[in-house]
C-alpha cells in the first residue's frame, strides 16, 4: 500500500507519498503543525479511502470547588480541546458552565489509523 499525502496552505495544494502509515501520519501531524490543511489517502489495488487519525487522551473532569473527581475515560480525538467537549458530552456535563470544572489530559499516544479502520 502507499499513502498519499495532500497538504495546502492559503488554497494552493501539493501531494507527497509515503510507503508506510505511520510516516504518513507523522508527516501530516508535522504539516498541521506547520499550519497546513491535511488529508491522508490510502492507495491499494482495492482502491483508494481517506485515512482517519485522531489521538488518545485521558481526561479527567473534576469540581472546580473542592477537587472530586467526577469521570475519567480515555478519548479519541484530533486535538486536547475537542477530547474535553468529548468528554463533557460523555459525562452528562453538556451545558454546565466550564468554569466549574477543572480538567485533567494525558496524551496516551497517537492512535494509528489501522486501529481506526
Amino acid at each position: 500500500m502507499r499513502y498519499q499525502i495532500v497538504y495546502s496552505k492559503a488554497g494552493t495544494a501539493q501531494t507527497t507519498w509515503k510507503h508506510s502509515m505511520e510516516s504518513a501520519i507523522k508527516l501530516a501531524d508535522d504539516l498541521r503543525s506547520a499550519g497546513y490543511t491535511v488529508t491522508v489517502a490510502e492507495h491499494s489495488k482495492a482502491g483508494s479511502r481517506t485515512v482517519r487519525h485522531n489521538k488518545l487522551y485521558f481526561v479527567e473532569i473534576f469540581r472546580a470547588d473542592n477537587g472530586v473527581n467526577l469521570w475519567g475515560n480515555v478519548i479519541a480525538a484530533r486535538t486536547e480541546n475537542k477530547a474535553i467537549k468529548k468528554a463533557m458530552r460523555e459525562a452528562g456535563l453538556c451545558g454546565k458552565p466550564m468554569e466549574m470544572f477543572q480538567f485533567s489530559t494525558d496524551l496516551i499516544l497517537p492512535l494509528s489509523a489501522e486501529a481506526m479502520l
